[in-house]
């Protein structure tokens, strides 16, 4: 059966319901890595090989580097939305900025 490419590159296939957490691990060994050594000095194959798989099953999760950092960087800004909407009340309203002068 061949596999279906969701909007955010998760699959649905013969990897199961696993297939999220897989790419979570992915995706958590890629932040590790980048944060060391850099995005440049971080391989596709260095982040296979943290998890134990083999580079071309990581391309079943993310068509290249830059689909990884990019899912990264949303995750990231989500993630920082939540809290100030948490801590704020507000769910769109942007901060106001004072002139202070």
């Amino acid at each position: 059966m061949p596999h279906k490419r969701t909007r955010q590159g998760a699959s649905s296939d013969s990897y199961g319901n696993d297939a999220p957490n897989k790419r979570r691990a992915l995706i958590e060994a890629a932040v590790e890595l980048m944060s060391r050594r850099g995005y440049r000095g971080t391989s596709l194959k260095e982040i296979a090989k943290e998890l134990g798989i083999s580079e071309p099953a990581l391309y079943h999760y993310f068509d290249s580097k830059e689909e990884m950092l990019f899912t990264i960087y949303i995750d990231t800004l989500n993630l920082s939305l939540e809290k100030v909407r948490a801590g704020s009340g507000r769910a769109t309203a942007a901060p106001k900025r004072s002139c202070a002068g």
